[in-house]
């Protein structure tokens, strides 16, 4: 997959109207120098797959960091980040910095296209998502589901608020589109969430913002 950062920028600028800026990498890892902060938090990683994941995701933090001339020292970055968001799948990795003050968060995720079964709508799509979804054609079932996963991942991550909560809570006004909003129900009050979703061929990109109140 071939994704070149300076395009994928210009989309997403041109579909938020918002400064974002990303890093990406893929194929063999670049020596890359720890912190010592770092290294201590990649000890505590026992799966050798984990630990290519977590120092490949990473990378592309360093990388967005040091191009923003800011301390490329990720250790303090925890997520969810009202700025800040990283997906990786495969040996692919991609970041993302939301700069300004237009979102409350920013939400990244990247999914490669694989065999899923159609019993899994059920752990991340509500009624009405399913309902949409089990009418398509078999044929378009898979690709859909990755691009509705990547979506509520990308909105889930961006929900500063997210912890307790399921993917399933994530309401998609229009399932079937690759852009749109989508809105998560309080007692006291509903969030609302802009998204993007990019066809790469054998794989599909999202980005998600939690919007302010005043900027809906």
């Amino acid at each position: 997959m071939l994704l070149k950062e300076v395009e994928l920028e210009k989309s997403l600028r041109q579909h938020f109207h918002c400064d974002i800026f990303c890093a990406y990498q893929t194929g063999d890892l670049p020596a890359v120098q720890f912190s010592e902060s770092e290294l201590a938090t990649y000890s505590t990683i026992k799966n050798l797959r984990r630990k290519n994941s977590w120092s490949r995701g990473r990378f592309v933090l360093k990388k967005l960091l040091e191009r923003m001339e800011q301390d490329a020292d990720t250790a303090s970055i925890t997520f969810p980040h009202r700025a800040f968001s990283l997906s990786h799948s495969g040996e692919c990795a991609i970041a993302v910095f939301l700069k300004g003050e237009q979102a409350k968060g920013i939400g990244v995720d990247l999914e490669f296209l694989r065999e899923i079964k159609d019993e899994s709508a059920r752990f991340f799509l509500n009624d009405a998502e399913r309902t949409w979804y089990f009418n398509l054609p078999p044929e378009l079932r898979m690709t859909n589901l990755i691009r509705l996963w990547t979506i509520k991942e990308a909105v889930f991550k961006s929900d500063l608020q997210n912890d307790s909560q399921t993917l399933s809570r994530y309401a998609l006004f229009d399932p079937s589109s690759s852009s749109g909003q989508a809105e998560r129900q309080a007692e006291a009050e509903t969030f609302v969430f802009d998204y993007l979703s990019l066809d790469l061929g054998q794989s599909w990109l999202s980005v998600a913002l939690a919007r302010p109140k005043e900027l809906r």
